[in-house]
């Protein structure tokens, strides 16, 4: 089977979704099937991977003829952008099925995209099964994001517990260092893991050497990331976006036995249901409180971790993943 993967890259353009597609890409290469991944990034990505990747930026005219070139039966797409409509059309044009994997409720609701090219996509898959109910096409399915495996240790002095994300407004990253400044005189250090993806937070780069217990570590890799999360007491997330999809963070914590607790966003709905750490409905005063009772309850800390890590390895099971996604584009190819 030849597939095409549509997006940019996590080497030069980190976040949630281009780690995601690598790691599909690298997956369906262990299961023998031919992948040429095409790059919507900026840069030329150099470094090597199993599967081949190729830069053709926003250029309609290198996607059609890679499209041409590849002739692949299956194209998944999981840029958003109104490229994908171009995409869409190339995908016609060759008679090649089309996947339009979202990973985020704002993918659905590009007006352009959603509202008068989404149907003519042959599925959609949602990395959050909530969502399947804002999809109009009858084409639609869930397929849980992969968890991110490996990890690099990581050495740090004190207690600290930690908050990993893409910085930029939406991330409510100042509820947490209001949180840290209530815990000043503790010893538990808040260290704050991520790209500033907005100029606005660029005085995060000045800010570490005037606080006592917030510490700002820039970005890392998903494994060094792995290894912080699994140092650390727990996760906390101030996420305030009803249009996101599922944290690969989240997934992370999981692995790593560490509940999360989050101020406004409970992906899927998994951290009430099945009690793997505190959801907070928005409530600052509730954010607290479960702070605290995380804090001062270590074993409370270690219980729902266990169940995180349990619920994490059914749910999120990679082998069976890849089964879903192989056995979906079986269903499609022509």
């Amino acid at each position: 089977m030849k597939i095409v993967i549509v997006n940019k890259h996590f080497i030069s353009d980190l976040g949630g979704s281009e780690i995601q597609t690598h790691l599909v890409a690298n997956e369906l290469v262990k299961k023998k099937i031919n992948v040429k991944y095409l790059n919507t990034g900026s840069k030329i990505i150099k470094t090597k991977f199993n599967y081949k990747i190729y830069h053709i930026g926003n250029n309609v005219y290198k996607l059609l003829i890679a499209l041409y070139k590849y002739k692949p039966q299956i194209i998944y797409w999981r840029l958003n952008s109104n490229f994908a409509i171009l995409g869409l059309l190339g995908a016609k044009l060759f008679n090649i099925p089309i996947i339009f994997a979202s990973s985020s409720l704002k993918d659905l609701k590009s007006k352009i995209l959603y509202t008068r090219f989404i149907n003519f996509f042959d599925l959609i898959t949602v990395n959050n099964k909530k969502f399947l109910k804002n999809v109009k096409s009858k084409n639609k399915i869930y397929i849980q994001n992969f968890p991110i495996q490996g990890i690099k240790k990581f050495n740090y002095k004190k207690r600290y517990v930690l908050w990993v994300s893409n910085i930029k407004r939406r991330k409510n990253l100042e509820l947490y260092i209001k949180l840290s400044s209530k815990y000043s005189s503790s010893n538990v250090h808040f260290l704050c893991i991520g790209d500033i993806q907005d100029k606005d937070y660029d005085w995060l780069k000045k800010y570490k050497y005037k606080s006592k217990n917030f510490k700002f570590l820039s970005k890392m890799t998903p494994v060094e990331i792995n290894g912080a999360m699994k140092s650390s007491l727990f996760h906390v997330t101030t996420e305030d976006y009803i249009k996101a999809g599922f944290s690969n963070t989240f997934i992370q914590a999981c692995y790593q036995k560490k509940p999360t607790l989050s101020f406004n966003f409970d992906p899927g709905g998994f951290i009430n249901k099945h009690k793997i750490g505190k959801f907070c409905n928005g409530s600052e005063k509730l954010f607290f409180n479960y702070f605290e009772q995380y804090l001062k309850n270590p074993k409370l800390v270690k219980k729902d971790g266990i169940k995180a890590y349990n619920f994490a390895k059914k749910e999120f099971d990679k082998d069976k993943i890849i089964k879903k996604i192989i056995s979906t584009f079986k269903k499609l190819k022509k």
